[in-house]
């Protein structure tokens, strides 16, 4: 793909920071348990949310999720020179620079996380804009990523402890 038509296809618009997978999975936990029609119900359906979440850390596992469901689009404050530590947005924006495209601040860049624990730019993450049908995610990062999502739709019961006994 040549800079020009890589630059066109940076989506330039202000977007969520979000996962469309997790946002998917955080849409199905809540029809779980949005279901239920008092406190003690609620806790009961608990289990079944986390057995929705589980079958979604499995599809990610075994390589079932399509890539391109799991971009993060980031909203970038400064330029690549600027950055003084090494994350996923930079990678992504040494990635582009590479291929002709310098993305300002205020843009929108969107990845996917490759190797998580890669210090090498080239592996960390695959910018959307150059992934392909081969584009590999890093599994283990994105179950991590359901975990989080789990843990911070039931935050509330560490707050209420009295709630879920």
């Amino acid at each position: 793909m040549d800079a020009t038509a890589l630059a066109l296809s940076l989506d330039r618009s202000r977007g969520s920071d979000g996962v469309i997978s997790l946002r998917e999975l955080q849409t199905e936990l809540l029809a779980v348990l949005s279901t239920a029609r008092d406190g003690a119900e609620f806790l009961r359906r608990v289990p079944e949310a986390l057995a929705v979440a589980r079958a979604y850390k499995e599809r990610l596992r075994r390589g079932e999720a399509p890539a391109e469901g799991l971009v993060f689009t980031r909203n970038i404050s400064q330029g690549v020179d600027e950055y003084r530590q090494f994350n996923h947005q930079l990678a992504c924006l040494k990635q582009l620079r590479a291929h002709g495209v310098e993305a300002s601040p205020g843009e929108s860049i969107r990845f996917v996380v490759t190797n998580a624990g890669s210090r090498d730019w080239r592996t960390r993450v695959c910018a959307a804009e150059l992934m392909d049908d081969t584009t590999p995610y890093d599994a283990s990062f994105y179950c991590r990523e359901v975990d989080r999502t789990v843990e911070t739709l039931f935050d509330f019961m560490r707050v209420a402890p009295a709630a879920h006994r």
